[in-house]
């Protein structure tokens, strides 16, 4: 269930990224295709490499988001990206280790 979730989260966040980012929205596309095939297999495995790859780009995202903000200072315009919905793995990557530790 929880694998459906995230693939909806990352599923819509591409589409919605289609229109700044190719690359990003890959990105995203990628995720999302990896939750879905933790849903559809029912391996918590999958779970995991989503949550890693989607925080590591949620992590990444964010840095640009600030450095964008940033250069606005100096006359640039801001981006913002919708992969910075990566970083709403982090709880469930916490309890997936958790899980797997015990």
């Amino acid at each position: 269930m929880v694998g459906l979730i995230y693939f909806i989260i990352f599923f819509v966040s591409a589409v919605f990224e289609l229109k700044n980012s190719y690359a990003n929205s890959f990105v995203l596309f990628t995720v999302s295709a990896v939750f879905l095939k933790g849903a559809i297999t029912k391996k918590e495995g999958y779970y995991l490499a989503g949550s890693i790859l989607g925080l590591a780009f949620g992590v990444l995202m964010l840095l640009s988001t600030v450095a964008s903000y940033a250069d606005t200072f100096f006359g640039g315009r801001a981006n913002v990206s919708y992969g910075i919905v990566g970083i709403s793995t982090l709880p469930y990557l916490l309890i997936v280790r958790k899980k797997l530790s015990a």
